[in-house]
């Protein structure tokens, strides 16, 4: 009863309660596993993400928060957690695989960022990982991870940004993938061709503005595998400091105070408000 009222005080415009609202009637009434409701979610958020505006995303990225923080005491854990993964899912996949607007991605990263410390809070979203096959749960990848094998290079720079390649526990995976991952044609909205060469470069740059040192010798045991990688000349693209000699005292400067800012949850915003001249916190940034 107390699940009801709690649903009633909240009635009529966010959408997770109303699809809980039926999860927990149904559950209550059959008692069979939420599982069996599972493609009427995706069914129903995919309506809502389908051609979803700025404005729309953001009202349902707050009924996503406010459901998470009103409810999450009150479910079982067990219907709690699968049922936000399935809408976590399915936002991640329309956000990060389908579409491929900034501006959809960015305001996903700043409503998220006060939660991106913690890879297990639920509203973590960039540090959850989601099917990029729709309506699965199987198969899952990171959206940091998904923008490299697709080298979507502004996503990817957008999350670089975020200090979240920093955050990974083997970011040298992340430059292997941009160069060995199979490659698939890509097209924009317009139906034009996307050069996958050029993304995969830009790629492979904004990682040399991060890391402070590249897995050369990974890349050249995969290349003696056999496997090709996407830029043929890709040692063109990674200095020498960051695999044989030292690195730039600038580029150790921008790593620790990047790091810095990531422990205080302050980046990119961060950057902007440190005593510094204009350039060099585009440097930090990693415009250049």
């Amino acid at each position: 009863m107390r699940i009801k009222r709690d649903y009633q005080f909240f009635t009529g415009k966010n959408i997770f309660f109303h699809l809980t609202e039926r999860v927990i009637r149904k559950l209550h009434l059959s008692k069979c596993d939420y599982d069996y409701y599972k493609p009427r979610i995706y069914t129903i958020l995919e309506k809502k993400l389908y051609a979803i505006s700025l404005e729309e995303l953001e009202r349902l990225l707050e009924d996503l928060i406010t459901f998470v923080k009103r409810w999450e005491s009150a479910f079982t854990k067990r219907l709690t957690h699968g049922f936000i993964d399935v809408c976590v899912n399915a936002i991640s996949y329309w956000i990060f695989a389908w579409k491929e607007d900034l501006s959809l991605a960015e305001l996903v990263l700043r409503k998220t960022k006060p939660y991106l410390q913690d890879r297990r809070c639920t509203l973590a979203f960039v540090r959850r990982s989601f099917s990029p096959l729709f309506r699965s749960n199987k198969l899952l990848i990171s959206p940091l991870l998904y923008m490299a094998r697709s080298r979507k290079a502004s996503v990817f720079k957008l999350l670089l940004q975020y200090g979240i390649l920093e955050q990974e526990t083997s970011p040298g995976g992340v430059v292997l993938e941009i160069l060995f991952h199979p490659s698939r044609v890509r097209f924009t909205e317009d139906y034009i061709l996307i050069d996958l060469y050029e993304e995969a470069k830009i790629c492979l740059q904004l990682c040399n503005r991060v890391l402070p040192s590249m897995p050369v010798s990974d890349i050249e045991r995969e290349i003696q595998y056999e496997r090709s990688a996407i830029i043929p000349n890709w040692q063109e693209y990674i200095p020498i400091s960051r695999y044989q000699e030292p690195c730039e005292l600038r580029h150790l400067c921008r790593i620790s105070i990047r790091r810095r800012l990531i422990a205080q949850n302050n980046l990119p915003d961060g950057l902007f408000s440190l005593p510094i001249p204009i350039p060099l916190k585009h440097y930090l940034n990693l415009d250049g």
